[in-house]
């Protein structure tokens, strides 16, 4: 019996499929930076960027409002590209996960 068990479970461990381990794909948005207390709700062009960098000193967090119509939360909030871009149209390329990119690499649109 003891032999049965020790083949079965060795031939569990044998035949278990692998799984791939993958990291987030990096992705590439366009949009523009606000803060989180407009949102979605943002009028691209109507704000400027130290109205933007005024919420955010007041507790907002900035936020990328893509050409979906949806604000992504940026994870890095402390990058000085978001304060140096507040208000622009940029582009955007980083990792999402959760609705929270992770920025690689942040450059306004000409």
């Amino acid at each position: 019996m003891k032999s049965l068990l020790s083949i079965a479970v060795t031939a569990l461990f044998t035949f278990q499929p692998t799984v791939p381990i993958t990291s987030p794909a990096t992705l590439t948005w366009i949009g523009e930076i606000s803060s989180s207390n407009c949102g979605v709700a943002y009028t691209p062009g109507r704000g400027t960027g130290d109205f933007t960098r005024e919420c955010v000193e007041r507790g907002s967090a900035y936020v990328l409002v893509a050409a979906n119509d949806r604000a992504y939360t940026f994870a890095n909030q402390a990058d000085r590209n978001l304060r140096t871009h507040a208000g622009e149209r940029v582009t955007v390329t980083g990792e999402l996960e959760g609705g929270v990119i992770t920025a690689s690499n942040i450059e306004a649109m000409e």
